[in-house]
């Protein structure tokens, strides 16, 4: 059996706007590819690598119970639902890894699921780890469905055409593999799955996830005292307080060669030992050297691009922040460095070194601090400009990158519409949010009555002179102004409403934290009744 640490995790990006350049360009990419699987997990595609051998089980296999939820019982092929979404992700991290030189999982799609572990220490393999994680969220998802029907709530139209969009997905991927439904689901699903258990499965989990996110919206920002969030932030002072560091990456990874006749050659384990050991003696001089230094900001900025790999050093040389980054101990979390960083001990000035699956990170810690900056809430109501379709004849221009004039015209003239609507009524802010579900293009806010909670100064820097408005010290709540945005991409005009001042940004993270507290609590307790029995069949899985 094949021996792993588990899967190894891309450093979260979070929802903080204060990352380094340098960290955003390396998560930019396993980020974005992580987010795109698990919508993929949540709407029920996943598009794998296809496999010639098609095997279909035997209906009275696939209808076997695999497990029981509460009084639910659940065939094998319901279970492989979930089973194979969670294979699959795995997969995608583990092929992300291979194309991309990097790993963010152990997991090997060419070797048995019981074969290799997820958790060696526990003894723990990938196919412990599978059922397990279906089986979680198949008991999350009964009982989230059995409160959903108790409170009269079902499928959402939009729930219904995301399901539609699903089937819509598939037959591109059939169509383009030439293959048949039953193929895909066969080779995507494993061998037990079936259309008519595809789409029943995809319906519950839709509308499950639809009722959690129901009850979310009852926990609002405003719902909170001051002394309950003080009260949070006293206890998780360490996840919600801001850090300032820099950081530098000393690659122990050894690339992998080709024979002469084109074959891949993996380095040996002893090739990958020396690799880190020399990665760790590199780290050990660079810190070494930062730590002796007066400046060790100065320091640090000046050792990185001797340290890191060729292909890095000249993006260290050419920009001094590339190392530098601010975030929340939230977005911290899940980082190699996190516990060293938001140790109560740590001082500025600290330098350390941390191993990786891959290498060793260097970090100096700069500063830890509860960032005050001041936040607002407003309601937005943007009006988009229409762009062209691009004139062939026209080889060195396209046309359809920039706006017309016309069109930027007609939506400043839209905003200035509905702002004398919004004038001539009772001026409320219920009453511009309305305006804005009725008409804003902006599809982030539209749901929401145009709102823009907790934003910063840096929230919308881009959109000129939007904060020279926004945060002035005369602005008062119902105070409205129509701005242009001159994005290249996303030309138009805005329509804004000046709703209140908000408290810090601390009490903002502490506020979502929270939340998101309450919503688990609220969840454990609903699915607390439903108990969950491994059933014969999930030795088919």
């Amino acid at each position: 059996m094949s021996a792993s640490k588990g899967r190894k995790q891309p450093e979260s990006a979070g929802f903080d706007h204060h990352f380094s350049q340098r960290e955003l360009k390396e998560q930019q990419e396993a980020v974005t590819e992580k987010r795109k699987t698990i919508l993929y997990w949540i709407i029920g595609i996943i598009v794998v690598v296809l496999v010639a051998a098609l095997l279909i089980g035997n209906a009275n296999v696939k209808n076997q119970v695999a497990a029981t939820i509460g009084t639910e019982k659940y065939s094998v092929a319901e279970v492989s639902y979930f089973y194979y979404q969670t294979r699959n992700q795995e997969s995608t991290m583990a092929n992300y890894g291979v194309q991309y030189g990097t790993s963010f999982t152990s997991y090997d799609p060419n070797t048995p699921d019981n074969e290799q572990y997820y958790d060696e220490e526990n003894l723990e393999t990938y196919e412990d780890y599978f059922r397990t994680t279906s089986l979680s969220a198949l008991q999350d998802m009964t009982a989230l469905c059995d409160a959903a029907t108790a409170a009269g709530y079902t499928l959402s139209e939009d729930g219904q055409a995301s399901i539609d969009s699903t089937f819509d997905s598939i037959d591109s991927v059939c169509i383009q593999y030439g293959i048949t439904r039953k193929s895909y689901f066969i080779q995507s699903y494993g061998k037990y799955m079936t259309e008519s258990v595809f789409r029943n499965m995809l319906t519950k989990a839709t509308l499950a996830s639809e009722y959690e996110a129901l009850h979310a919206d009852e926990y609002s920002y405003d719902s909170y005292t001051d002394e309950q969030i003080q009260a949070y932030y006293d206890e998780n002072a360490a996840t919600l307080d801001s850090y300032t560091y820099r950081t530098m990456f000393i690659s122990g990874s050894v690339s992998s060669t080709t024979d002469e006749d084109g074959n891949t050659i993996e380095p040996t384990q002893e090739e990958t030992d020396a690799a880190m050991a020399a990665a760790a003696e590199q780290a050990e001089k660079a810190v070494a050297e930062i730590s002796a230094a007066e400046d060790k900001e100065a320091a640090f900025i000046a050792a990185a691009p001797k340290y890191v790999s060729e292909t890095s050093a000249s993006t260290y040389e050419d920009d001094p922040d590339y190392s530098l980054a601010t975030t929340t101990g939230t977005n911290l979390s899940s980082s190699t460095y996190a516990s060293w960083l938001m140790d109560d001990a740590r001082q500025p000035g600290d330098v350390g070194s941390m191993e990786t699956s891959n290498g060793e990170y260097v970090v100096l810690f700069i500063e830890r601090y509860v960032d005050t900056t001041p936040t607002i809430d407003v309601r937005d109501i943007f009006i988009a400009a229409e762009y062209p379709e691009d004139d062939e004849t026209t080889e060195d221009v396209d046309e359809s990158l920039t706006a017309t004039q016309e069109s930027i015209d007609a939506a400043k003239a839209k905003c200035e519409e509905l702002l004398a609507t919004w004038e001539s009524g009772d001026k409320t802010a219920d009453a511009f949010g309305l305006l804005a579900e009725e008409n804003s293009d902006d599809t982030t806010t539209v749901e929401d009555g145009g709102k823009r909670i907790y934003m910063t100064e840096d929230t919308l820097s881009s959109l000129a002179t939007f904060n020279d408005w926004a945060f002035s010290d005369e602005r008062q709540p119902g105070d409205t102004t129509i701005i242009e945005d001159t994005s290249s991409s996303a030309a138009g005009w805005h329509l804004f409403y000046f709703d209140k001042h908000q408290g810090p940004y601390w009490q903002y993270t502490a506020i979502t934290a929270l939340r998101t507290t309450d919503q688990e609590d609220w969840l454990t307790a609903l699915k607390e009744p439903y108990e969950i029995k491994q059933e014969k069949g999930i030795s088919l899985l």
